[in-house]
């Protein structure tokens, strides 16, 4: 049993990752979303919620919220 692990093209270039760092196969958002799984950094987007038949699983940043900048 073994999985293919895939990043979307510039996924990384908030956390000043190239690409090339990635160490998994870089492809389109399409090819990500047509997959089993998807992991997402940041909280998923309205439209992203709304796809069915994929498992959606999202790491949050606590000191983040929906994009007012650091919590005070």
């Amino acid at each position: 049993m073994g999985y293919d692990v895939v990043v979307e093209k510039g996924g990384g270039v908030g956390l000043f990752c190239d690409d090339s760092e990635a160490g998994a196969l870089i492809v389109g958002a399409d090819e990500v979303w047509g997959s089993e799984v998807v992991l997402r950094i940041n909280p998923p987007t309205e439209d992203e919620i709304c796809r069915r038949g994929r498992r959606l699983s999202g790491v949050s940043d606590s000191d983040h919220h929906h994009g007012e900048g650091p919590a005070g």
